[in-house]
């Protein structure tokens, strides 16, 4: 039976997410809750999700941008470039680029033998993350759920200049109504959000293969239509939303005893 050897977390603006490892870095629990504005609230969510009985003084390392109010609680904190750059590359060795999409920023990391060589990070603009989806998909009529699963591959989107969530609404209003289909819109809303990605990796010279982290990796037209404008398919996992609570478990195990 694996046995529990790190905790990882990951204080998001959207979300907060922990996992517990076993000493080869393998998940054994994961746990992912809302974000309450409190991020020491939500570190106390996300422990209360975990199992009982984890042994005392387990290895810990935090990420995100709530690590700094719980710096006290674990042993130690990370940034969130390394630690998805580590979740990722645990999901697809030989990894070049890492683009991870959360709630309220985008970053764009780039790798060479498994070390990071550059990096850009969008955090004064949630414009094409998950925020900017959460507003636009409700006004097409559709879930995020939906949204998520749409298959976009035969359709052409109509282009939308903006680059502010704001106003990037307002010309989906004006789309709406001209009697633009709401799919065809939904599709344009995925281009979106994918140019503001690639926007960001072009002046790093991003190059593959690629692996998409973060929650809207699970957003399916969004990575379609970033594998378009990159030239290439971008990768992600089922798990890869969890990828830098993961990389932080993994850090924490490097750091502790029971990794040397």
């Amino acid at each position: 039976m694996n046995t529990p050897a790190a905790t990882g977390f990951d204080i998001g603006s959207r979300t907060g997410k922990a996992v517990v490892t076993d000493r080869e870095g393998t998940i054994l629990h994961a746990a992912t809750v809302e974000t309450v504005g409190n991020a020491l609230r939500t570190f106390e969510d996300l422990r209360a999700l975990l199992p009982p009985g984890l042994p005392d003084g387990l290895p810990s390392t935090a990420t995100g941008y709530g690590r700094a109010a719980i710096e006290g609680r674990v042993r130690r904190t990370a940034t969130e470039i390394s630690c998805h750059a580590i979740g990722a590359l645990r999901r697809l060795p030989g990894a070049a680029t890492v683009i991870d999409i959360g709630g309220q920023d985008a970053k764009v990391i780039i790798l060479e033998e498994g070390r990071i060589r550059d990096f850009a990070m969008n955090d004064k603009c949630a414009a094409g993350a998950g925020r900017f989806l959460e507003v636009m998909v409700p006004r097409l009529g559709l879930t995020l759920e939906g949204f998520s699963r749409l298959d976009v591959a035969h359709i052409e989107p109509l282009p939308i200049s903006a680059t502010c969530t704001v106003f990037a609404e307002s010309e989906i209003v004006s789309l709406m109504a001209s009697g633009a289909d709401p799919i065809v819109l939904a599709a344009s809303v995925a281009a979106m959000a994918a140019r503001m990605a690639a926007l960001l990796a072009a002046p790093l010279h991003a190059r593959p293969p690629f692996f998409m982290t973060g929650g809207v990796s699970r957003i399916v037209p969004v990575r379609h239509h970033l594998s378009l404008i990159l030239g290439h398919p971008v990768e992600t996992s089922d798990d890869a939303s969890l990828s830098g609570a993961h990389g932080a478990a993994i850090m924490a195990l490097r750091d502790g005893s029971c990794f040397k």
